[in-house]
């Protein structure tokens, strides 16, 4: 406890690589992994926090840059991106504003310190062939707020008719500190993430 108490808050929002991502997720899963075999017999004593992530993500939101407009300053921006931390109901507001045809949605119910990956097709805009999204995530819990760590890629396929002719791979990987009641928008030109994780 005492160790957790003199850890620093983690920041609400970095970048970080996806080696980084993949050495978090590796970190101590020997014990993960010995928690998961005794929870088979106890559940309640050696069950892990739960955790509930939702998310949805927007190919292309070209018509809705006014809406993000609207927002108040970013809370991490770079030239090819930028992230709001906002209450749930406003992440909400903006997803459903800017909602079209070409949008992937996934709920997941995981535990802390499980890794989860989500792959799946998604409807991608006239001019680019058939497109993959995939969302992997892994949740802690500090003091009932999720911190975060994702990696976020989309592939869209050749089309040699349409705007590509050959396959186009955008990955992003990150580390978002949401608090209760939270949630995230993070968007660049290919198009807008939006995520909420709870602890209950």
């Amino acid at each position: 406890m005492l160790v957790l108490w003199l850890q620093p808050p983690p920041p609400r929002f970095e970048l970080i690589t996806a080696n980084d991502y993949e050495r978090r997720t590796k970190r101590f899963a020997f014990v993960r992994d010995a928690r998961a075999r005794m929870t088979r017999f106890s559940p309640k004593i050696f069950g892990f926090a739960p955790v509930h992530i939702s998310a949805g993500y927007i190919v292309t939101i070209r018509d809705g840059a006014s809406e993000l407009g609207q927002l108040p300053p970013p809370a991490f921006s770079t030239d090819a991106m930028k992230v709001w931390i906002l209450p749930s109901n406003d992440v909400a507001r903006v997803e459903r504003d800017l909602r079209n045809d070409n949008m992937t949605r996934w709920r997941l119910n995981t535990s802390e310190g499980i890794p989860s990956v989500l792959s799946t097709a998604t409807p991608t805009p006239i001019g680019t062939g058939p497109g993959l999204v995939e969302f992997a995530n892994h949740p802690r819990i500090r003091s009932g707020n999720v911190d975060l760590a994702a990696k976020f890629m989309t592939v869209m396929m050749a089309d040699p008719q349409g705007q590509i002719a050959a396959p186009a791979t955008n990955q992003v990987a990150f580390r978002a500190f949401l608090k209760r009641d939270e949630g995230a928008i993070v968007s660049n030109e290919a198009g807008a993430l939006f995520i909420w994780a709870h602890a209950p």
